[in-house]
């Protein structure tokens, strides 16, 4: 019986499967050394690294610490070549609170038992103040980005409120029993004649869909 494979068939066979195997296999780093420069902390470090280093690999080489926002130029994924230049820029995170001053706005209330043009200040009005809080971004000291992140009303501002006389002279006329109305917000009671009229309610903001005096005059119902 003949073997199926002979000396000289084996032989063949051990130098190809080397040669098969070194094709499949993927392209490889080139070997030797290569110079590099790392500019980092306003320095420059020139550097030999092994071919087929990352930039991420070469920083370590030269034993650079990347913060968590540094920023760098190539990417650290990148793969270097003979003369490459990494760039390190250094980023800082702060935050600043810029307070702003909201102005009060001012009310006029209307007042039939003041003269026309006399005035009163019921209420003084006080600013608010609003704090706003930025995050800011600086690179290599100088700021890159300021954004907001916080909103906060410290002092809600008070209206001023100021009522102004608008009352015109007229000529009295005789009515019979009690009148209740509202005019500008407030509320008035005219009893015996049109000149004799007494306050009811000043706070001018009644809107009039509910006013209604009680028979004997005791209270008025309003909205």
């Amino acid at each position: 019986m003949k073997p199926i494979l002979s000396k000289q068939s084996i032989t063949i066979w051990v130098f190809i499967i080397p040669l098969f195997l070194t094709a499949c296999a993927g392209p490889q780093a080139t070997a030797g050394a290569i110079q590099i420069e790392i500019l980092a902390d306003g320095s420059s470090h020139a550097l030999g690294i092994p071919s087929g280093f990352t930039v991420q690999q070469a920083l370590d080489a030269a034993g650079v610490q990347l913060g968590t926002l540094d920023r760098v130029d190539p990417p650290v994924y990148t793969l270097l070549t003979e003369g490459s230049l990494v760039t390190v820029y250094r980023v800082s995170e702060r935050f600043e609170i810029q307070e702003i001053v909201i102005p009060f706005d001012r009310q006029m209330i209307r007042n039939e038992a003041l003269p026309e043009g006399e005035t009163h200040l019921l209420q003084p009005g006080v600013n608010g103040l609003q704090e706003i809080t930025y995050r800011i971004l600086d690179e290599e000291g100088a700021e890159t980005s300021r954004t907001p992140v916080k909103n906060t009303l410290v002092v809600e501002p008070i209206p001023e409120i100021v009522m102004i006389g608008v009352q015109t002279a007229f000529t009295p006329l005789p009515i019979e029993g009690r009148l209740a109305y509202v005019s500008g917000g407030n509320a008035w009671l005219l009893q015996g004649n049109t000149s004799n009229r007494r306050p009811l309610v000043l706070s001018g903001d009644l809107d009039g869909r509910i006013a209604k005096l009680s028979y004997d005059g005791e209270w008025f119902l309003f909205t």
